[in-house]
Formats: C-alpha cells, sequence, structure tokens
C-alpha cells in the first residue's frame, strides 16, 4: 500500500473502534494512518511496510497487550515507538520507558492538539535516526578511522576502521574506553591525547601526524585530524577525528633521513670542545623519542650566545674560545648522567635533558642553574666578560615524534625568544601559559599555607532509616584575597605535583580535630568528621606516625575524625597499605574507601582490607534512576559490604527519588545536595541534630531489570 504523498505514515494498534475513530479524525488530515485491532495484526503490517514511521499501541487490549507488541519491536524494527496509556500504572510505565524504549506516552482520554504535538515529535524522531543511520552507515564504509570521543577522550563511536587501527574487531570494544586502555602496556602514542585536550581547549580543528603503537607492538603513523563537537548552548562535549595510516610514506621518508644522516655523522665530534655535533644529537635524540612514554618525556634546550662575533671582532678569536670553553665548563656540571651536551654552531649550544617529566622542572633548571651561570661574568685573561642568551626549548614527543623536527621546532622557540626579547621560549605557545600560570599558583599555594588561607567546608551525611546526620566530610576550600574562594579542581593537583598536599593534608586533620572540638564546646553533638587521604600522603613512610601525633595534639577529638581513602590510590601499593590500615585501625581510626566501583580492586582483596565503610561512586548514583545496568550495580555493591560488615554510603545523592530508591535497596547513608551542599562550619553547625525523611512511594518507579 503506497504512502500519502509528503506524509509520514502511522500505525494505530487499538481495539477500541471510539479510540480509533478518534485519532482518524485528529490526525487524519496530518498523517497517512494505518490500523489495526489487534497486536498480530500489527506486528505483520510492521513487518510488511518498509515506511512506516511511528507505531501508536494502546497497552490494554482485550486479545492481545500492546506492550508486547512495542517489546518485539525494540528488536525487530527501527520504527518510533509510541505507547497508549491512561498512566496509572507507574510500574507499565516504568517497563515502557526501559526495556520497550518508548519515545512518547499517549494519554486516554485524548486531547486532540497534545496527541497531534506527540505524533509530530516521534515523526521527527524517526527522521533523526534515519538521518543517523545514514550517517553510521557513511562512517562505517570509509576506509579512514573515524571516532567521536567525549569532553574525558574516552571514545563514545567509531568506525570499523579505527577498530582495526587497534587490532580490534568491532567498533564497539572502543566504546567508553581510552587510548591508553586499548594499547598493549598502556604504550600508545604520548602526544596523541594532549593534542585533543589542545583541540578542547583552543575550540579550533587541529591536524598532525602522531604514532601509535598497536597491540601486536608495531609502531604505526597517523595523519589525524581533530575538531571540537559541541551542544546547542556552544559548550564543548567532544571531538570528531579522522584519521588515516600513513606509515608506508613516514618509513620512506625516515629511510631518506638516516641515509643523510648517516653521511652527516662522518663529520663523528666538534674539534674545539670535543662536544657531539649534530649528527650524534640526531641519534640520541631518536634513541631517547623510541623509549619515551606518557609518563616520560625529553626536552631540547637550545642556547644561543648573544653577539658572540663581536666578541670574535672586538677581541679577538682566541678569546672566543676561551669563552667557548667557559661556557662549556659551566654547562657540563648540570648533566644529568643520560643527558647530551652538543655544539651546533659557533655560538648555539644543545642540552638534551632525558627526563622531563614536567615543562617547569624544566623551566625550575633554566632559572635555577643555567641562566644565573651565563650571567655571572667570565674571566677571559686580564678582561672581565659579562654575556647574555636567548633559549627555546621543545618537549618530545609532543612538540615532534622524530629528531629533525624536534630540533626544528626548538629552533623556531630560539627564533622566537630573539624576536620578542624573552630569555626562554617553549615551542607550544600553550606550553609557555601553562608554564607561567604553574609557576605562579605553585608560588600563591606557598603563600596560601604560610599565610593560613585554606578554609574547610563540610558535607552532611545522613542515615536512611533515621533521618539524622551521622556524619561530615572535610572539603578543603582556598580563601584567595584576591579572587575569593577557590575550587580544589584548581589547586589540588598542584598540591600533589609539588608534594605540598602532605602539610596540607596534615593541615585538614589537625583543623577537623580542632572543629569538632569546638561544637562539643558549644553544647552540639557533632559527628564524625571524615578527611580525605591522597596518594603522596598514604605513600609517607610516617604516615601512621604523623597521624598519631596529629591525634595526640587534640585528644578530645579521638572519636571525631575518621580517613576516606580513594579505591585507586589504596591499588598503587596494595599489601603496604593493607598493613598501613591495618595499624591506623588499631589506634581507632575508621576507614572508608571512597568512590568505590570505579577502581580494580577485587573481592579478595576486598575481604582483605582492614575498613569500616564504602562509598559508593556518585557516577552510578546519578544514573542509577536512569539505567537499569546501574542500578544493579548499585544493589550489589549494598549486598556485598553487607556480606562484609560494612556500611555504605551513596555519594552523589542530588534527587529524592534516588534517595526513595537507595532507602529501599537498604543503603545505610546518603550524601549529596539533596542533603546539603558543602558549607563553612558556621553554616553545618544549624543542620547539626535536625531529621530529614527519604520514605519510598507505596509503588516504586524504579527501572526494570533484565
Amino acid at each position: 500500500m503506497a504512502a500519502v504523498a509528503n506524509r509520514a505514515r502511522i500505525l494505530v494498534v487499538d481495539d477500541e473502534p471510539e479510540a480509533v475513530l478518534h485519532i482518524q479524525r485528529t490526525l487524519g488530515d496530518h498523517f497517512d494512518l494505518l490500523c489495526a485491532t489487534d497486536g498480530q495484526r500489527g506486528l505483520e503490517l510492521v513487518l510488511s511496510e518498509p515506511d512506516l514511521a511511528v507505531v501508536l499501541a494502546s497497552a490494554h487490549m482485550t486479545t492481545s497487550n500492546g506492550q508486547s507488541l512495542l517489546d518485539q519491536l525494540r528488536d525487530t524494527s527501527e520504527v518510533t515507538r509510541v505507547l497508549i496509556s491512561d498512566y496509572r500504572d507507574p510500574a507499565l510505565l516504568a517497563a515502557a520507558l526501559n526495556r520497550s524504549r518508548v519515545f512518547a506516552f499517549a494519554r486516554k482520554p485524548f486531547d486532540a492538539t497534545e496527541l497531534r504535538e506527540t505524533l509530530t515529535a516521534a515523526v521527527a524522531e524517526r527522521a533523526r535516526h534515519r538521518e543517523h543511520q545514514l550517517v553510521r552507515e557513511l562512517m562505517q564504509n570509509m576506509p579512514d578511522a573515524i571516532y567521536l570521543k567525549d569532553a574525558e577522550l574516552r571514545y563514545v563511536q567509531a568506525n570499523a576502521a579505527c577498530a582495526a587501527l587497534h587490532g580490534l574487531d568491532s567498533p564497539r570494544s572502543l566504546e567508553g574506553k581510552r587510548e591508553s586502555e586499548l594499547t598493549r602496556g598502556g604504550q600508545c602514542s604520548p602526544n596523541l591525547e594532549p593534542l585533543q585536550r589542545e583541540t578542547l581547549l583552543r575550540r579550533e580543528t587541529v591536524t598532525d601526524q602522531v604514532s601509535r603503537y598497536l597491540r601486536d607492538g608495531e609502531m604505526r603513523f597517523l595523519s589525524a585530524t581533530h575538531a571540537p563537537v559541541g551542544d546547542a548552548s556552544g559548550k564543548v562535549t567532544g571531538l570528531i577525528g579522522i584519521a588515516r595510516d600513513v606509515t608506508a610514506s613516514k618509513r620512506r621518508e625516515d629511510e631518506l633521513s638516516r641515509q643523510v644522516n648517516d653521511l652527516a655523522t662522518v663529520l663523528h665530534y666538534d674539534e674545539l670542545t670535543h662536544l657531539p655535533k649534530r649528527g650524534i644529537l640526531t641519534d640520541r635524540i631518536t634513541e631517547r623519542l623510541a623509549a619515551a612514554t606518557s609518563g616520560r618525556q625529553l626536552a631540547l634546550v637550545l642556547i644561543d650566545i648573544d653577539r658572540f662575533r663581536r666578541i670574535n671582532v672586538s677581541l679577538g678569536r682566541d678569546a672566543g674560545d676561551m669563552l667557548i670553553f667557559a661556557i662549556v665548563a659551566r654547562l657540563r656540571p648540570l648533566l644529568g648522567s643520560d643527558d647530551t651536551l652538543a655544539r651546533l654552531d659557533g655560538n648555539t649550544f644543545a642540552w638534551l635533558i632525558a627526563e622531563a617529566r614536567e615543562p617547569s622542572q624544566v623551566v625550575a633548571r633554566l632559572e635555577r642553574d643555567v641562566l644565573p651561570r651565563l650571567r655571572a661574568p667570565f674571566r677571559l685573561e686580564e678582561a672581565e666578560l659579562r654575556v647574555s642568551c636567548r633559549i627555546g626549548v621543545a618537549v618530545g614527543p609532543n612538540d615532534g615524534e622524530s629528531a629533525e623536527l624536534l630540533i626544528r621546532h626548538a629552533e623556531a622557540a630560539l627564533n622566537k625568544a630573539q624576536v620578542a626579547n624573552q630569555p626562554y621560549v617553549f615551542y607550544a605557545p600553550i606550553m609557555n601559559d601553562r608554564v607561567a600560570e604553574r609557576l605562579a599558583l605553585e608560588n600563591r599555594l606557598r603563600r596560601a599555607i604560610d599565610q593560613d588561607e585554606f578554609v574547610l567546608f563540610y558535607q552532611p551525611k545522613l542515615e536512611l532509616k533515621s533521618g539524622q546526620i551521622v556524619g561530615l566530610e572535610a572539603l578543603i576550600r582556598w580563601n584567595d584575597p584576591k579572587n575569593g574562594m577557590i575550587s580544589p579542581a584548581q589547586f589540588i593537583p598542584v598540591l600533589e605535583e609539588t608534594g605540598l598536599i602532605v602539610d596540607v593534608g596534615r593541615w585538614v586533620f589537625r583543623e577537623a580535630a580542632r572543629q569538632f572540638i569546638r561544637w562539643r564546646d558549644q553544647g552540639r553533638k557533632p559527628p564524625p568528621i571524615a578527611v580525605n587521604v591522597s596518594s603522596l600522603e598514604l605513600g609517607q613512610s610516617d604516615f601512621v606516625p604523623a597521624l598519631e601525633q596529629a591525634r595526640s595534639e587534640h585528644p578530645r577529638a579521638q572519636d571525631g575524625v575518621e580517613l576516606e581513602i580513594t579505591e585507586s590510590v589504596l591499588m598503587d601499593d596494595l599489601q603496604g597499605n593493607i598493613d598501613k590500615l591495618r595499624a591506623v585501625r588499631e589506634r581507632g581510626l575508621r576507614v572508608a574507601i571512597d568512590d568505590f566501583g570505579t577502581g580494580y580492586s577485587s573481592l579478595g582483596y576486598l575481604s582483605r582490607l582492614p575498613i569500616d565503610a564504602l562509598k559508593v561512586d556518585r557516577s552510578f548514583v546519578t544514573r542509577m534512576t536512569e539505567d537499569p545496568q546501574d542500578m544493579t550495580i548499585v544493589m550489589m555493591i549494598i549486598s556485598l559490604a553487607h556480606a562484609l560488615d560494612l556500611k555504605v554510603i551513596a555519594e552523589g545523592s542530588e534527587t529524592v527519588q534516588q534517595a526513595q530508591l537507595l532507602r529501599l535497596l537498604k543503603c545505610d547513608q546518603i550524601q549529596g545536595y539533596i542533603v546539603a551542599k558543602p558549607q563553612p562550619a558556621q553554616e553545618v553547625s544549624e543542620l547539626l541534630g535536625k531529621t530529614m525523611s527519604f520514605a519510598p512511594p507505596p509503588t516504586s518507579l524504579a527501572p526494570e531489570h533484565p
């Protein structure tokens, strides 16, 4: 049966003649309608009519169930599904949403305007689905790798060519994973994700050549282009990438470069200083690049002595040679065991730093060692001479995955330093900004510690059974005199990188103890306060003695402070951390595992951990009312914890429905905005002693489980 031109075709499945007649009168001028009085006939029409856009089926019919029809269509047809319901059965609605993937509901008795709007939206959804299907088909058939990633650089969607690049059979194997999770031993290109992050940060299309190690260990080279993707509000939500395998052409290029370098190497050190020249430096860079990973970078520092030719002309060639000797003598002590110092030409030196984990470390060496040494006066026989220099830095592999490219980019950075009259410049502009910001932030944080600028906020934990606040989590904030209250996300990483987190963490413990005592002195009954422990703190050899010392300073808060340790931190040194936690528990301190469910601990390890509670990660709690799989995970964690005699705290609870469902699942405590946001001590004190109730309704709207 041919569809009416330019009208979407809709199948109505309902055994009430009055309802069908009403639908025909309401929609007949807008859509091409087919009708069936039972589910079996409806299924036959769907299978025989490929142009159907929407199926509108009644939930309750005498001979069949419209819900069952929609269940079948979910797996056999891509038609958009709308359920006719009177909305009186919440369990039916939840099942329709979660099991049948119903797009919308149509309510009886029908409202003409509402029904037309619902069906118009359903038709538009079908059109969008077809458009997306066409895009997916085009994407899957393209020979180049095409992929979509979210803001965390995890694969959302990819085509077969992208899966093949990773040595995988199915694109679905990529979904939800990052590059380091897809290659053997995490050996993917160290500069791939930085390039993608630069795309998100700059909101610009970026093209570059990158290398990666596949599962079989073979290095492949890709020419990759990344473009940012945003939502309707303009917020960048991810990126789309296209990559082409250019290994063959890259190998031909490398072979030609090798032949050129072999010729250049014949010309084996500098005659004056006996330092390596460009050829040997190139070989050393190539070796280091081959061994580089995302955690091990190298830096090429080019140092150019200003106005060196003028020195040769005014003081003579011998004086120039003496100056070169003196410069080398000052630079040699700075070299690490695997570093290389080379002389590229008359007045340019190259320092290859084999280990450069952070650009800020390179800056520290330039500021602390190189520049002061070269600015100090040189004595050449009876003359005293002062020189200045310009420095260009390229960090590999990010700034170049071949030796020649890294040298070229370091030379470009040196040229920028000379033109801008700056002492040193990094090749990547974003790196210069980050280095400057990072050093400034580090200095401000050191001042913040000295001037007591940190404060604690507290977020309550509510016991679902009693409705009482039974715990608090201490969360650090920075009250910067210039910028006001600063989120920990902006400064905690720097505290960890610099090691300052150890001192700050010990201050947090002491301040939480002091606040516990203040509340008691005010006549209140404060619950225990939990403080977070970082990986650096836990890794300290004096971790347990330091806690003992802090507790001895505040004996009235012996039961008032607890510890929270994230699952991933605990797994860094499992046996060593188990021993430390056992010693902590023996001293009366309670311990909870934070962000549980996102790490890598097994059930065997969990049973060995000397802990008191598990905190379910907020990502599962947030999605549990929408996703049956996440609710299953939450249920399993609760059951497992109770079997091990552990308390369960669900963090990230933000809605009444979540709280009601968690109480129904026998979760012990919740923490989140539904109870209270993190607040200063004065505001939290007003909440102490109050109760809240989240009793579940008679009929739960929990998502149905498979």
